[in-house]
């Protein structure tokens, strides 16, 4: 048995990545700094493909031909805020990360192939469906860590951090009807609708020695974390 292919894809990308950094001292002890990103990306794509199945390179057993187009755009945005606070005490540090997210994604397909099946039972099998689809998620997080002094060279720091995430993820494939000349037969199986929520909460400690003198770093710390993630599907 021989298959042979040939295909050819055409794609086009266009990204925008946006970042700045904006600090705001208010005084010795306290400093603000705020850092937005955002980026931007949209893809279209062609695949044309031709395969063909045969015996000893004669005799055809099957050949197909297929047209896909794929359409996809998103853009994903964070704002990340921190706060910085030295208290008179060398060493005695406290900050507080606030970070919040968007990232949607949305797009649409088109497929259209015709596959012959020339062994065992000469059928043709026809494929001429749309699809599109959305991807929605939110993020949202807190940070908060505390340093002291131990001694000389020694330092502890103690850290908490909170974690929620919220994602729609939503698919519809239609099938053409030759009747109606519309693409409104809904495909069950290449349909989906999912909704989750993850939630993190982290704390931990570590003790942290230093000798400059000989170049000696000591780190000791214990972490732990608690996990939700609650989902529901829709068929």
């Amino acid at each position: 048995t021989y298959y042979k292919e040939g295909d050819s894809t055409t794609s086009r990308n266009i990204n925008h990545r946006f970042r700045i950094r904006m600090e705001f001292t208010v005084d010795s002890m306290n400093k603000f700094i705020f850092t937005p990103n955002l980026n931007v990306q949209q893809n279209t794509q062609t695949i044309a493909q031709v395969g063909q199945t045969s015996i000893e390179q004669i005799i055809t057993q099957n050949q197909s031909q297929s047209v896909y187009h794929a359409y996809n755009f998103g853009y994903n945005f964070t704002g990340d805020l921190l706060y910085q606070h030295k208290f008179k005490r060398p060493r005695r540090t406290i900050s507080i990360d606030l970070n919040a997210g968007v990232n949607n994604k949305n797009g649409n397909t088109d497929l259209r192939s015709n596959n012959i099946f020339i062994v065992p039972d000469d059928s043709i099998l026809l494929i001429n469906q749309q699809a599109n689809f959305f991807t929605h998620s939110y993020t949202a997080s807190a940070n908060f860590a505390y340093t002291e002094p131990a001694g000389k060279t020694g330092m502890i720091q103690l850290s908490y951090n909170r974690s929620n995430s919220w994602s729609i993820a939503d698919k519809n494939t239609y099938n053409y009807d030759t009747v109606s000349q519309t693409y409104h037969e809904l495909d069950t199986l290449l349909t989906n609708h999912y909704n989750n929520i993850y939630m993190t909460q982290k704390a931990g400690g570590t003790y942290r020695w230093t000798d400059k003198s000989k170049h000696v770093n000591i780190n000791v710390g214990i972490n732990g974390q608690y996990a939700l993630l609650t989902g529901d599907q829709v068929l």
